[in-house]
């Protein structure tokens, strides 16, 4: 099955800490999305729970970024530096009016070869919109052998993008 191309025009940006607070809401739906796969539950103010999320506009090694259509926030990831050689895929979201558009495709791959090198990505095995999406983009950008592995119910994928 050949690579489809994005439906829709959207750009990839660093996002500045003024889009803190949107790529908070996404990323509350994000963590409640994933808590029926890691049985997550959110404190008593209704939210989940993420301690890194200020870390990535103060720490290096980490990156925000966000996906804009038209000016407006359809996903986000977030990246961070494993050590000198590696980096990881440590969050990624589409809001759900825009997945199976390519979007999702289409900004894995923008971010896999901004930052070339070793990639690791890991995700819930019962989540297979994730598993399929990763394997699909992984397959078509990596070079070389990947190396997969099961901890947990967690899925990991090391790979090295050129």
């Amino acid at each position: 099955m050949g690579s489809r191309e994005c439906r829709l025009q959207f750009d990839i940006q660093v996002a500045d800490f003024a889009r803190r607070n949107v790529i908070d809401l996404m990323l509350q739906d994000c963590l409640r999305e994933f808590s029926a796969f890691d049985g997550g539950k959110p404190g008593a103010q209704g939210r989940f729970d993420y301690p890194y999320l200020d870390a990535y506009w103060q720490e290096k090694g980490r990156s925000p970024f966000v996906f804009l259509r038209e000016g407006n926030e359809i996903g986000f990831a977030f990246v961070r530096s494993l050590g000198e050689d590696e980096v990881e895929m440590a969050e990624f979201y589409v809001l759900p009016s825009f997945r199976r558009t390519g979007v999702a495709q289409v900004a894995a791959k923008k971010l896999f070869h901004r930052f070339s090198g070793r990639w690791t990505v890991r995700h819930h095995e019962g989540n297979e919109p994730a598993r399929a999406l990763w394997a699909k983009v992984i397959n078509e950008v990596a070079e070389g052998h990947i190396d997969r592995a099961v901890s947990g119910a967690q899925l990991h994928a090391r790979f090295f993008v050129q």
